[in-house]
């Protein structure tokens, strides 16, 4: 004998929603109004940025986005700039590693560099210093391929005198890193998203308190 089943119609969903709509709507605003006076309380994060067009030698950058990236989380360059900072913004601060955010992205041949700190202020001042930590780096990166290049002509010139031009003219190319943009601080926080946090709240307890009616009304419970 077969089991017998019962599609459930549209106005079974209505009459579902009917009968249980302070138990689906009552948590959910309470939930949302919650939500809201904690992100009220949350501190604000600030974002500021700056953009480097990074130099290349021969058909190569002196560094990718992601490459940086690893550096900037690295402890030891933590610690420099943390150092850079306290150096430049009084030497009062009890800083051992740089806890800020920092992003590196690659953008069209641009490096952006984003910093987040607690005050459009910080911000801009700790992009500026990340900023001169990344610039000095790719200084250092550039006159060390330039010195390669040097050592790899001399090498050439003892073998053939002179060198050709149309011999891998495109790997004696080369351009250091510059900046192009210096830090761009945004006085409108970034964080916390009240109005994200509110509705996925909202709408996250919404969905389980639909859930909870069905199975409610499943279990002939109201």
């Amino acid at each position: 004998m077969g089991i017998e089943e019962r599609e459930i119609s549209l106005q079974d969903i209505t009459n579902i929603l009917k009968n249980y709509w302070k138990l689906i709507v009552i948590p959910s605003v309470l939930a949302a109004c919650i939500a809201l006076i904690i992100s009220s309380r949350m501190s604000k994060t600030y974002e500021s940025y700056s953009l480097l067009k990074v130099g290349f030698t021969g058909s190569q950058s002196l560094e990718t986005a992601s490459s940086t990236q690893a550096i900037m989380d690295s402890w030891p360059m933590r610690k420099r700039i943390a150092e850079e900072i306290n150096a430049t913004m009084g030497g009062n601060q009890i800083l051992t590693t740089f806890g800020g955010t920092i992003v590196c992205e690659d953008i069209s041949g641009f490096l952006k560099i984003k910093v987040y700190a607690d005050s459009p202020q910080k911000a801009a001042q700790y992009t500026q210093i990340v900023t001169k930590v990344v610039f000095e780096r790719h200084q250092a990166l550039y006159n060390e391929s330039q010195k390669r290049m040097r050592e790899l002509i001399k090498t050439v010139r003892e073998i053939i005198q002179p060198i050709p031009l149309s011999a891998g003219i495109n790997e004696l190319r080369s351009e250091p890193t510059r900046i192009e943009v210096g830090p761009q601080p945004n006085d409108n926080p970034v964080a916390p998203d009240k109005k994200k946090i509110v509705s996925v709240t909202f709408f996250s307890v919404l969905f389980l308190n639909i859930l909870l009616a069905f199975y409610l009304e499943s279990r002939g419970e109201k």
